[in-house]
């Protein structure tokens, strides 16, 4: 035990003396993108266009917290490991889904920060994370699905209310079902050279747990448009979760955001 943890101090050191070594006369400032979203919304599909684009580099939850001057710099050591990327960039990418990750907006210069919130319609939502949940775990415990869903909902209503930076919602169904006016009104705010493409690339941790979606349609490079039909099998695990009052706090997210469509 004792020698994987000197390993693994080994490795953060080797990976702090790579950044500082290469960017300690760096002086071109990097902007942020966050986008602020929740679990099974997209989010991992969004990233990957993004990181695809030669001016964005990352496409991955880091799990970082906002706080302090070194959680900023925890970042960009965690996202400087792909370093050609990362040097050629214009924006760093950080993806934040749980309500645990606290954001500080004084942390940043806001003119240099780009804020993408994205959600997705609560029914597919709510059946993609019990899908997900019930294969290592009972369905009775499939409340705290839900309770994480309404808990993220209202959270994402108060850094859209608080944040100061340029922000821009997303419709996640918007993004796949049509794609083009969606990546055209992205690119136009984040005031990129050329415009976002709905082909991506893949990189060293696509799929993999903890990093993002891990279902084989994030591989393949291109969005799936194939529309999904809700079964019985599916109705009935609903049921496991009070919709009416996961509906009712998304109607309420939906409706600040996209006041237009109302």
């Amino acid at each position: 035990m004792e020698i994987k943890k000197i390993m693994n101090m080994h490795s953060k050191v080797i990976k702090y003396l790579s950044y500082f070594s290469s960017n300690i006369f760096a002086n071109k400032p990097k902007k942020n993108i966050f986008v602020f979203s929740h679990k099974r919304g997209r989010t991992t599909l969004l990233s990957h266009i993004l990181a695809s684009h030669t001016q964005i580099c990352g496409y991955r939850e880091l799990h970082c917290k906002y706080e302090n001057k070194l959680d900023l710099l925890k970042s960009k050591v965690a996202l400087y490991e792909d370093k050609k990327a990362y040097k050629e960039s214009d924006y760093i990418l950080d993806k934040i889904l749980h309500n645990e990750w606290a954001f500080d907006e004084k942390l940043f210069d806001i003119k240099n920060n780009f804020y993408l919130f994205i959600l997705r319609n609560p029914e597919a939502t709510m059946l993609s994370m019990i899908k997900r949940h019930v294969q290592n775990n009972s369905i009775d415990t499939v409340g705290m699905q839900s309770i994480y869903y309404i808990n993220r909902l209202k959270e994402l209503r108060i850094y859209w209310t608080s944040l100061k930076g340029p922000k821009l919602a997303i419709d996640s169904d918007e993004m796949l079902y049509d794609t083009d006016n969606t990546l055209a009104k992205i690119s136009k705010f984040l005031k990129l050279t050329s415009p976002l493409m709905p082909e991506y690339n893949t990189f060293k941790q696509t799929g993999v747990a903890g990093a993002g979606d891990m279902s084989d349609n994030i591989s393949s490079g291109k969005l799936n448009q194939e529309k999904v039909i809700m079964k019985e099998e599916d109705i009935a695990l609903l049921k496991h979760v009070d919709m009416v009052e996961i509906n009712k706090e998304f109607g309420l997210t939906y409706q600040l955001l996209f006041p237009n469509n109302f």
